[in-house]
C-alpha cells in the first residue's frame, strides 16, 4: 500500500477555511490517504447534484443493448461491453486504500459481470438499478468497485461541482488528463503518478455512505430485519438468504436469483425499498472522518516531550516507539481520549482506534524525524504501523481491540508473520481494552509471559484501558 506521512486535508493544504466546504456540504478529503466512504449510486436520485440522469442513461443504454443482443460478441454485445468499461478515476481520496488511487476493471471481470447482467435482463428486469444486485451475487465486486464505476460515469458532474464549490477561492485549476480525458481540476500537491498530475475531486456529502446500499448481504439483512414483509417476500422466492457469506453460498444464491424473474425482481425491490441515508460526516458515528483532528488535538493538548537518544540504533528507535505507545495509553486512560473510541454507548470500529493512534504517533514522529507508515506491506499481509527512518532496524506496532475474535491469532500468528516479512524481531502488540474479550486477552498475556519466562523471542503486549468510565462526580 501507499506510504502515508503527515496526512493533510484539502482545506489545510490549500489554505482554505473549512467553512467553505462545509457550507457547500462538500466532503473535505485527506489528500494522501483514502477515507472509507463510497459514492452510492442509489443516493444519486435524491442528491442536490444533477448526476442521476447521467448514471441512469448509461446503464439504460447498456440494458437496451443487452436486450437486443442475440449472442455473445455480436454488435449489440460489443457495444454494451464498450459502455461497461470503467477505467480508473483518481482524485476523490475515497475507498479502502491508504493511497488515493482507485482501481480499474479488467477485461475478464467486465465480461463476467456483463454475462450476469445479461441473464438478469433476459428475465425481464430492465431497471438500471439492477446493477446494484451485482455485489450480492458476484465475487470480486464490492463497494469500492461500485463507487469507482459510479464516479467514472458522473465524472463531469464532479468536475463541475468542484469548480462551483471553489469558484470564490484562489485555488488554481489545471488541465489534468485522466485516461486520455482532460479535466479542469486542482492538482494534488501530495500525490503524483510518475510525472503526471493527480487531481483533487470534491464530492458532495449527500452521495456518500460508509458502504453503498446492498454492498453485501448484511445490508439486505438490515432492511429485512426492519420490515418482515421484505424478508418474507424475498424468502418466498429465494429461501433464507440472510446468512450468506462464503463463495459457495454466493454461487448458490446467484443461481436462485437468476432462476426466475420473480426472484430477481423481489430481491431488487428489497434493495430499492431500503433506507437511503448518506453518511453523517458531522456526527461520524463510525469514526471514519474525525480521527485526524482528534489525534492532533490530543497530541497538541498533551504534548509528548521525547528524549531522543543521539545514537540511531535499534535500542534508540525502540525507546522512542515505547514512549509514543505509553503516551497513547496515558491519553486514553487519563486524558479522556477513551471517549473518542465510543459513540452513543457503542464502541467505534477497530480501524478508528488504529487511525487515532496513527494521528498521535505521526504528530510526534514528525517532530523527531521518524517515519511512521500505516498499514505497511509486511510480506504476509498488512501490519498496522512500521516505525523506521534513519535508525537501524524497524519496530512494528499492531493495534487490536480486545473484543476482536482474532486477538490471539493476531498476536501468535499474524504479527509473527509480519515480523518475518519486515525482517525484524521488534514489535509491540497494542490492545485497546473496551471492557470485553477478557478471556482472549488473558490468553495473549499468558502466551507472552510464558515466552518471557522461557526467554524466547516474543512481541511485547501493551494495553490501553478504553472501557467506558463514569463521570467524575459518579466515580
Amino acid at each position: 500500500m501507499a506510504k502515508v506521512q503527515n496526512p493533510r486535508r484539502f482545506t489545510e493544504m490549500f489554505g482554505l477555511e473549512p467553512s467553505i466546504l462545509k457550507a457547500a456540504e462538500s466532503f473535505d478529503p485527506i489528500l494522501n490517504a483514502d477515507t472509507r466512504l463510497f459514492v452510492d449510486p442509489l443516493l444519486l436520485r435524491q442528491s442536490r447534484q444533477d448526476a442521476y440522469a447521467t448514471w441512469q442513461t448509461r446503464f439504460s443504454n447498456i440494458i437496451q443493448l443487452l436486450q437486443v443482443s442475440r449472442q455473445i460478441d455480436d454488435i449489440a454485445w460489443r457495444s454494451a461491453e464498450r459502455l461497461f468499461d470503467f477505467p480508473e478515476f483518481i482524485g476523490t481520496c475515497l475507498g479502502y486504500g491508504s493511497g488515493i488511487h482507485g482501481s480499474g476493471m479488467g477485461n475478464a471481470l467486465r465480461r463476467r459481470l456483463l454475462h450476469t447482467a445479461k441473464a438478469i435482463v433476459d428475465l425481464g428486469i430492465d431497471r438500471p438499478e439492477l446493477f446494484a444486485l451485482l455485489p450480492l451475487i458476484e465475487d470480486d465486486i464490492g463497494p469500492d468497485r461500485i463507487s469507482d464505476m459510479t464516479t467514472r460515469i458522473i465524472a463531469r458532474h464532479l468536475e463541475q461541482y468542484t469548480q462551483r464549490v471553489l469558484s470564490s477561492t484562489d485555488v488554481t485549476f489545471r488541465d489534468i488528463f485522466i485516461k486520455s480525458e482532460s479535466y479542469r481540476l486542482p492538482a494534488n500537491p501530495l500525490e503524483s503518478t510518475g510525472r503526471a498530475l493527480v487531481p483533487v475531486v470534491l464530492v458532495p456529502q449527500d452521495v456518500l455512505r460508509d458502504l453503498p446500499t446492498a454492498s453485501d448481504w448484511n445490508d439486505v439483512s438490515r432492511v429485512a430485519a426492519q420490515n418482515a414483509a421484505y424478508r418474507d417476500r424475498v424468502n418466498a422466492a429465494i429461501g433464507n438468504i440472510w446468512a450468506v457469506h462464503s463463495r459457495r453460498q454466493k454461487a448458490e444464491i446467484r443461481r436462485a436469483v437468476l432462476a426466475s424473474r420473480d426472484a430477481a425482481h423481489k430481491l431488487l425491490s428489497t434493495i430499492l425499498e431500503g433506507p437511503k441515508t448518506p453518511y453523517n460526516v458531522a456526527e461520524d458515528e463510525k469514526g471514519l472522518v474525525s480521527w485526524l483532528e482528534l489525534g492532533r488535538k490530543a497530541a497538541h493538548d498533551s504534548p509528548l516531550h521525547l528524549i531522543v537518544p543521539p545514537a540511531k540504533d535499534k535500542a534508540a528507535l525502540r525507546s522512542v516507539v515505547d514512549a509514543i505507545v505509553s503516551h497513547f495509553i496515558d491519553l486514553v486512560e487519563n486524558k479522556d481520549l477513551w471517549k473518542a473510541l465510543w459513540h452513543k454507548g457503542k464502541r467505534l470500529p477497530e480501524h478508528h482506534a488504529q487511525l487515532l493512534f496513527f494521528a498521535i504517533a505521526d504528530a510526534h514522529c514528525r517532530a523527531n524525524n521518524i517515519d511512521v507508515t500505516p498499514e505497511a506491506g509486511a510480506g504476509g499481509g498488512p501490519v498496522d504501523f512500521k516505525f523506521s527512518s534513519g535508525y537501524q532496524g524497524r519496530v512494528l506496532v499492531e493495534v487490536k481491540m480486545s473484543d476482536n475474535p482474532q486477538l490471539l491469532h493476531g498476536y501468535s500468528v499474524q504479527l509473527e508473520t509480519y515480523k518475518k516479512g519486515q525482517g525484524t524481531a521488534d514489535a509491540i502488540f497494542l490492545v485497546v481494552d473496551v471492557g470485553s474479550g477478557a478471556r482472549q486477552l488473558k490468553a495473549v498475556l499468558d502466551l507472552a509471559t510464558e515466552a518471557e519466562n522461557k526467554r524466547e523471542p516474543h512481541s511485547a503486549v501493551a494495553i490501553a484501558d478504553a472501557s467506558r468510565k463514569l463521570s467524575a462526580s459518579r466515580r
